[in-house]
Protein backbone atom coordinates (compact mmCIF):
# COMPACT_ATOMS: atom_id res chain seq x y z
CA UNK A 1 0.00 0.00 0.00
CA UNK A 2 1.71 3.67 -0.98
CA UNK A 3 1.94 5.92 1.80
CA UNK A 4 0.12 8.96 2.33
CA UNK A 5 3.14 11.34 1.87
CA UNK A 6 3.24 9.91 -1.87
CA UNK A 7 0.18 10.51 -2.75
CA UNK A 8 -0.77 13.08 -5.56
CA UNK A 9 -4.06 13.95 -3.44
CA UNK A 10 -1.86 14.80 -0.40
CA UNK A 11 0.95 17.12 -2.24
CA UNK A 12 -1.95 19.26 -3.72
CA UNK A 13 -3.67 20.03 -0.07
CA UNK A 14 -0.03 20.55 1.34
CA UNK A 15 0.32 23.28 -1.32
CA UNK A 16 -3.13 25.43 -0.55
CA UNK A 17 -2.27 25.18 2.88
CA UNK A 18 1.27 26.23 2.62
CA UNK A 19 -0.11 29.29 0.29
CA UNK A 20 -2.82 30.17 2.43
CA UNK A 21 -0.56 30.50 5.32
CA UNK A 22 1.74 32.75 3.10
CA UNK A 23 -1.59 34.87 2.36
CA UNK A 24 -2.31 34.75 5.36
CA UNK A 25 0.99 36.20 6.82
CA UNK A 26 1.08 38.85 3.96
CA UNK A 27 -1.73 39.99 5.18
CA UNK A 28 -1.34 40.39 8.79
CA UNK A 29 2.08 42.13 7.97
CA UNK A 30 0.10 45.47 6.22
CA UNK A 31 -2.61 45.30 9.04
CA UNK A 32 0.15 46.03 11.21
CA UNK A 33 2.03 48.15 8.48
CA UNK A 34 -0.82 50.37 8.53
CA UNK A 35 -1.62 52.79 11.52
CA UNK A 36 -5.86 52.68 12.61
CA UNK A 37 -6.15 56.16 12.08
CA UNK A 38 -5.64 55.67 8.91
CA UNK A 39 -8.75 53.42 8.62
CA UNK A 40 -11.41 54.60 6.53
CA UNK A 41 -14.18 55.53 8.63
CA UNK A 42 -18.29 54.81 7.55
CA UNK A 43 -19.00 58.16 6.77
CA UNK A 44 -15.67 58.69 4.57
CA UNK A 45 -16.22 59.21 0.81
CA UNK A 46 -12.96 58.10 -0.23
CA UNK A 47 -8.99 58.56 1.22
CA UNK A 48 -8.20 61.69 3.14
CA UNK A 49 -5.77 64.56 1.73
CA UNK A 50 -3.63 63.40 4.38
CA UNK A 51 -3.45 60.22 3.19
CA UNK A 52 -2.76 60.88 -0.54
CA UNK A 53 0.07 63.36 0.04
CA UNK A 54 1.70 60.80 2.25
CA UNK A 55 1.34 58.47 -0.38
CA UNK A 56 2.27 60.31 -3.35
CA UNK A 57 -0.43 59.63 -4.83
CA UNK A 58 -2.70 62.02 -6.94
CA UNK A 59 -5.92 63.24 -5.36
CA UNK A 60 -9.17 61.51 -5.36
CA UNK A 61 -11.33 62.25 -8.39
CA UNK A 62 -13.92 64.73 -7.57
CA UNK A 63 -17.02 62.66 -7.68
CA UNK A 64 -16.16 61.15 -5.10
CA UNK A 65 -17.66 63.60 -2.63
CA UNK A 66 -18.07 67.37 -2.35
CA UNK A 67 -15.64 66.89 1.02
CA UNK A 68 -13.09 65.50 2.02
CA UNK A 69 -13.69 62.59 4.79
CA UNK A 70 -17.11 63.66 5.68
CA UNK A 71 -20.61 62.60 4.37
CA UNK A 72 -23.01 65.45 3.41
CA UNK A 73 -26.78 65.71 3.11
CA UNK A 74 -28.83 68.19 1.76
CA UNK A 75 -30.74 68.59 5.12
CA UNK A 76 -27.22 69.90 6.69
CA UNK A 77 -26.98 72.97 3.78
CA UNK A 78 -30.35 73.98 3.72
CA UNK A 79 -30.52 77.34 6.16
CA UNK A 80 -33.97 78.17 7.73
CA UNK A 81 -35.05 81.48 6.66
CA UNK A 82 -34.53 84.73 8.80
CA UNK A 83 -37.41 85.56 11.17
CA UNK A 84 -38.71 88.63 9.90
CA UNK A 85 -37.25 92.02 11.44
CA UNK A 86 -40.72 93.51 12.21
CA UNK A 87 -44.12 92.23 13.34
CA UNK A 88 -46.16 94.93 11.44
CA UNK A 89 -45.72 97.92 9.10
CA UNK A 90 -46.76 100.42 12.17
CA UNK A 91 -43.56 98.75 14.12
CA UNK A 92 -41.48 99.35 11.44
CA UNK A 93 -43.28 103.22 11.11
CA UNK A 94 -42.41 103.62 14.50
CA UNK A 95 -38.43 102.61 14.57
CA UNK A 96 -38.26 105.21 11.64
CA UNK A 97 -40.13 108.00 13.15
CA UNK A 98 -38.20 107.74 16.06
CA UNK A 99 -35.00 107.77 15.08
CA UNK A 100 -35.23 110.05 12.32
CA UNK A 101 -36.94 112.96 15.59
CA UNK A 102 -34.11 111.69 17.40
CA UNK A 103 -31.54 113.05 14.86
CA UNK A 104 -33.15 116.46 14.82
CA UNK A 105 -32.76 116.28 18.60
CA UNK A 106 -29.15 115.76 18.43
CA UNK A 107 -28.81 118.26 15.79
CA UNK A 108 -30.55 120.77 18.47
CA UNK A 109 -27.69 119.89 20.98
CA UNK A 110 -25.84 122.70 19.06
CA UNK A 111 -26.23 125.79 19.37
CA UNK A 112 -24.66 126.86 16.32
CA UNK A 113 -27.80 125.20 14.20
CA UNK A 114 -30.31 127.17 16.61
CA UNK A 115 -31.28 129.48 13.69
CA UNK A 116 -32.89 126.72 11.38
CA UNK A 117 -35.19 125.49 14.70
CA UNK A 118 -38.29 127.64 14.21
CA UNK A 119 -40.12 128.75 11.40
CA UNK A 120 -38.49 132.36 9.42
CA UNK A 121 -40.28 134.85 11.03
CA UNK A 122 -41.48 137.35 8.74
CA UNK A 123 -40.76 140.22 10.98
CA UNK A 124 -37.00 139.57 10.69
CA UNK A 125 -37.36 138.33 6.83
CA UNK A 126 -40.01 140.05 5.51
CA UNK A 127 -38.70 139.27 2.06
CA UNK A 128 -38.01 135.76 2.77
CA UNK A 129 -40.74 134.32 0.28
CA UNK A 130 -39.68 136.41 -2.51
CA UNK A 131 -36.70 133.61 -2.73
CA UNK A 132 -38.29 130.41 -0.61
CA UNK A 133 -41.29 129.33 -2.06
CA UNK A 134 -44.14 128.48 0.95
CA UNK A 135 -44.78 125.05 -0.19
CA UNK A 136 -40.67 124.53 0.14
CA UNK A 137 -40.15 126.16 3.62
CA UNK A 138 -38.99 123.93 6.34
CA UNK A 139 -37.24 124.07 9.43
CA UNK A 140 -36.08 121.74 11.76
CA UNK A 141 -38.90 121.56 14.29
CA UNK A 142 -40.77 120.74 11.23
CA UNK A 143 -39.25 118.19 10.00
CA UNK A 144 -39.26 116.40 13.86
CA UNK A 145 -43.04 116.82 13.58
CA UNK A 146 -43.57 115.58 10.85
CA UNK A 147 -41.48 112.32 11.71
CA UNK A 148 -43.16 111.89 14.69
CA UNK A 149 -46.32 111.62 12.72
CA UNK A 150 -44.94 108.95 10.17
CA UNK A 151 -44.25 110.70 7.07
CA UNK A 152 -41.22 109.62 6.42
CA UNK A 153 -40.98 106.08 5.49
CA UNK A 154 -37.88 106.27 4.12
CA UNK A 155 -34.46 107.71 4.36
CA UNK A 156 -34.54 109.66 1.39
CA UNK A 157 -38.00 110.96 2.32
CA UNK A 158 -36.40 112.59 5.52
CA UNK A 159 -32.90 113.35 3.51
CA UNK A 160 -35.28 115.35 0.88
CA UNK A 161 -36.25 117.66 3.87
CA UNK A 162 -32.85 118.14 5.20
CA UNK A 163 -31.25 118.98 2.02
CA UNK A 164 -34.30 121.55 1.42
CA UNK A 165 -33.45 123.61 4.48
CA UNK A 166 -29.97 123.59 3.37
CA UNK A 167 -31.27 124.84 -0.33
CA UNK A 168 -33.74 127.75 1.49
CA UNK A 169 -30.85 129.54 3.27
CA UNK A 170 -28.48 129.39 0.60
CA UNK A 171 -31.66 130.84 -1.96
CA UNK A 172 -31.61 133.75 0.78
CA UNK A 173 -28.87 133.78 2.27
CA UNK A 174 -26.04 133.38 -0.62
CA UNK A 175 -24.78 136.77 -2.67
CA UNK A 176 -26.60 139.25 -0.44
CA UNK A 177 -29.92 138.28 -1.89
CA UNK A 178 -32.45 139.16 0.99
CA UNK A 179 -32.78 141.87 2.58
CA UNK A 180 -31.93 140.21 6.11
CA UNK A 181 -29.23 137.90 4.49
CA UNK A 182 -26.34 136.04 6.66
CA UNK A 183 -24.30 134.57 4.37
CA UNK A 184 -22.42 132.95 7.21
CA UNK A 185 -25.35 130.58 7.84
CA UNK A 186 -24.64 128.81 4.28
CA UNK A 187 -22.11 127.21 6.07
CA UNK A 188 -23.76 126.65 9.03
CA UNK A 189 -26.47 124.51 7.06
CA UNK A 190 -24.02 122.86 5.29
CA UNK A 191 -22.41 121.54 8.03
CA UNK A 192 -26.12 120.55 9.48
CA UNK A 193 -26.57 118.20 6.80
CA UNK A 194 -23.59 116.93 7.08
CA UNK A 195 -23.79 115.70 10.76
CA UNK A 196 -27.27 114.57 9.73
CA UNK A 197 -25.66 112.32 7.23
CA UNK A 198 -23.03 110.83 9.84
CA UNK A 199 -26.04 109.91 12.22
CA UNK A 200 -27.66 108.33 9.85
CA UNK A 201 -24.71 106.11 8.60
CA UNK A 202 -24.68 105.04 12.16
CA UNK A 203 -28.08 103.34 11.64
CA UNK A 204 -27.98 102.46 7.97
CA UNK A 205 -29.23 98.60 9.15
CA UNK A 206 -31.67 99.64 11.16
CA UNK A 207 -33.21 102.66 8.56
CA UNK A 208 -32.82 99.54 5.55
CA UNK A 209 -34.78 96.95 7.57
CA UNK A 210 -37.44 98.60 8.36
CA UNK A 211 -37.61 99.99 4.47
CA UNK A 212 -37.57 96.66 2.95
CA UNK A 213 -40.16 95.58 5.27
CA UNK A 214 -42.67 98.57 4.36
CA UNK A 215 -41.96 97.87 1.03
CA UNK A 216 -43.27 94.17 0.96
CA UNK A 217 -46.74 94.13 -0.43
CA UNK A 218 -49.19 93.64 2.07
CA UNK A 219 -50.58 90.27 3.04
CA UNK A 220 -53.71 89.06 1.55
CA UNK A 221 -57.01 89.84 3.46
CA UNK A 222 -59.86 86.54 3.55
CA UNK A 223 -63.00 87.37 2.43
CA UNK A 224 -65.43 88.37 4.62
CA UNK A 225 -68.25 85.45 4.30
CA UNK A 226 -71.79 86.88 3.03
CA UNK A 227 -74.45 87.81 5.54
CA UNK A 228 -76.97 85.45 6.84
CA UNK A 229 -79.61 87.36 4.92
CA UNK A 230 -77.70 87.20 1.75
CA UNK A 231 -77.56 83.60 2.66
CA UNK A 232 -81.34 83.02 2.82
CA UNK A 233 -81.95 85.42 0.18
CA UNK A 234 -79.58 82.59 -2.34
CA UNK A 235 -81.70 79.46 -0.45
CA UNK A 236 -84.80 80.56 -1.81
CA UNK A 237 -83.67 81.50 -5.02
CA UNK A 238 -81.84 77.71 -5.70
CA UNK A 239 -85.72 76.78 -4.02
CA UNK A 240 -87.34 77.99 -6.93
Amino acid sequence: MASLASSPCYHASSKLTADALDLAGQTNLVAKAVPATQAPSAGTLGPSLESCEANNQGLPDAAAGPEWGRVTHEADSAQPEPAPAFRSRREARAVLAGLFAHYVDKVLEVQEYWPFKNKVSKRVAPDYHDFVAPDDEVWLGLIKRRALDGEYESRDAFWADVVQLHINCEEYNKYGRGAACSPWLTDVSDTLIGHVARLMDGDAEDIEGAERFLALPPPAQAKKPSSAKGTKRVRFEEGW
